[in-house]
């Protein structure tokens, strides 16, 4: 930042940070975060407050590779105004904080003060460009669903000890379980809900006799659905009449999924396509499937078109674009259902 306001003229300097403030304030905000405010070059988010959700360190960390990306992106657009390539530095920290007020007379506003926030500003000074570090707390809650390298314990300017560091790499292709026993390595037997396993066997049932079914299993929060859940899958696989029954799990977010967004993750699972799969992969796996499905080489070509579209992965030869909506969600599950069966 002082080195581009050196070489900039301050009006050019000022549109260019008002640019990057409103992207970085739209990843926050995508991510059900708080801006709380910015100081020169910085922004300060928040995610826990004012608003609280029981992920708020998973989206902090969604937020940040959303910033990096985004930046990434307006640089480009500006390149020729930056002369260098815009990068971040990103800090996160989670723990407690005194949540409130903060100022005097006109000027107080709603912000967050405590050593949380001094550990978090610690760790965003430390991190190289391009880089997010996370302390300890957000690392433990979070490393179900993201890779880390360890950096080890860090003397922090200003703190007393070493603070255990870690380098976000990006999320796992497929995330653990956030809780429960096996988090700890840890199992135990279901005791009781026969009742409910044995509908949800015969739901099965009736489903691989060819009548569709949809269950749904509502509860209050810690009583046991997803234990439920993971027992019934358990049960069907060691299940004689299941044998021929693949098992595909999909799991939708509390921040919105992108159009067919369940079931472009049934189809990742089915043919082994990760996140990170470039076109050419996901278009070589799914051209393989789909051949030994035997189908015939224009139908393939038809269907890679709508598998494209599903998976979010562009539309290659744009002869979607001027296919009505109904249309196409018709093609679509007709495709889907072409597969399953």
């Amino acid at each position: 930042f002082t080195t581009m306001s050196e070489r900039l003229d301050p009006e050019v300097m000022q549109t260019l940070q008002n640019e990057l403030f409103e992207e970085l304030t739209a990843a926050v905000q995508n991510f059900g975060g708080f801006v709380d405010k910015f100081i020169g070059d910085a922004l300060l988010a928040l995610f826990g407050a004012p608003a609280t959700h029981e992920d708020d360190p998973e989206r902090a960390l969604r937020a940040a590779l959303d910033m990096i990306q985004r930046t990434a992106h307006l640089g480009e657009r500006l390149k020729a105004y930056a002369g260098s390539p815009l990068m971040l530095h990103i800090g996160i920290n989670t723990g407690h904080v005194v949540a409130g007020g903060l100022g005097a007379g006109a000027a107080k506003s709603y912000s967050v003060t405590g050593d949380t926030v001094n550990t978090a500003q610690r760790l965003q000074s430390m991190a190289a460009p391009g880089e997010v570090l996370v302390g300890p707390l957000t690392y433990r809650l979070t490393r179900h669903a993201f890779s880390y390298e360890s950096l080890g314990d860090v003397a922090l300017r200003g703190k007393v000890g070493s603070v255990p560091i870690h380098r976000l790499r990006g999320p796992l292709d497929t995330p653990r379980a956030a809780r429960g026993l096996e988090i700890l390595g840890l199992s135990a037997p279901l005791i009781g809900r026969d009742a409910e396993i044995t509908r949800m066997m015969g739901c099965l049932n009736l489903a691989c006799g060819g009548a569709a079914q949809l269950v749904r299993l509502v509860g209050e929060a810690g009583i046991g659905k997803t234990r439920l859940m993971n027992e019934f899958v358990t049960r069907a696989r060691d299940d004689d009449r299941f044998a021929s029954v693949a098992i595909r799990r999909a799991v939708c977010s509390p921040l919105g999924e992108q159009s067919y967004g369940t079931l472009a993750a049934v189809l990742r699972s089915a043919y082994g396509i990760t996140h990170k799969a470039s076109t050419a992969e996901a278009q070589a796996k799914l051209a393989e499937a789909l051949s030994e499905l035997g189908l015939a080489p224009e139908e393939i070509e038809r269907l890679m078109l709508l598998y494209f579209y599903v998976l979010g992965l562009g539309d290659p030869d744009a002869t979607l674009q001027h296919v009505e909506p109904e249309q196409l969600r018709r093609q679509i599950f007709f495709a889907i259902r072409t597969v399953f069966e």
